[in-house]
């Protein structure tokens, strides 16, 4: 079964989104720290992980490590990177992996279920997927 990881340090947002996520039927946990999504990802496997770029109020090598640590644990795990600031730096880093998107923020909860569920029925294969997809609403 999909299973999604969202980590966000925005409380309100998250929950809400998490709270939407499951009542259409998804299986979701919820991270609002880096250290909170470490142990998640160390005992869960996820078909998807949404997570804020600037966990923190700012891009940080704490952020873009934990993206890291999901793509080499399950390369196949998508990536959905939400960002209210569209920083070069942040799409140079990702553009070469196509499991990677980033999405402006913000987004309306409905929205994102969409998102998230699209994703998810396309979780085994994104074949003609170009490198460093970026999505806005």
């Amino acid at each position: 079964m999909a299973r999604v990881l969202i980590i966000d340090d925005d409380e309100l947002i998250t929950n809400a989104l998490f709270d939407h996520l499951r009542q259409s039927g998804v299986t979701v946990d919820l991270a609002l720290s880096p250290a909170e999504a470490e142990a998640l990802l160390l005992v869960n496997e996820y078909s998807l992980v949404l997570m804020d770029a600037y966990l923190t109020g700012q891009l940080s090598n704490r952020a873009l490590e934990l993206v890291d640590r999901v793509r080499t644990r399950r390369p196949d795990t998508h990536v959905l990177l939400l960002t209210a600031y569209g920083s070069q730096a942040l799409l140079d880093r990702v553009k070469h992996d196509a499991w990677i998107t980033v999405l402006a923020k913000p987004q309306p909860i409905p929205y994102l279920t969409e998102v998230i569920h699209g994703f998810l029925n396309q979780h085994q294969s994104f074949p003609d997927r170009p490198r460093g997809t970026t999505v806005s609403g």
